[in-house]
């Protein structure tokens, strides 16, 4: 078993917290990150950086479907197979 030393997050320490903008609207906010750095494949990934639960209701392929156009990423729930 390996024992990571790294400091873990909690809720609390991701906490968002709204403030003031100057957007007209909330639709004009682009919340989606660019991640680039991959280990051992070049491709790269935009997306916004939520998840949603890997949980057998929320876990399925038609929310991965519906996230999916909208940016989000979805873990599948383990009843699954590949």
């Amino acid at each position: 078993m390996k024992i990571l030393g790294s400091r873990k997050l909690d809720f609390d320490d991701v906490l968002i917290r709204p403030k003031s903008s100057e957007a007209a609207s909330r639709a004009d906010v682009d919340i989606s990150r660019k991640f680039k750095e991959f280990p051992h494949s070049p491709r790269t990934l935009r997306c916004v950086p939520i998840i949603a639960a890997n949980m057998d209701t929320t876990g399925s392929f038609a929310m991965a479907n519906e996230l999916t156009k909208r940016g989000w990423i979805t873990c599948l729930h383990k009843h699954y197979g590949i």
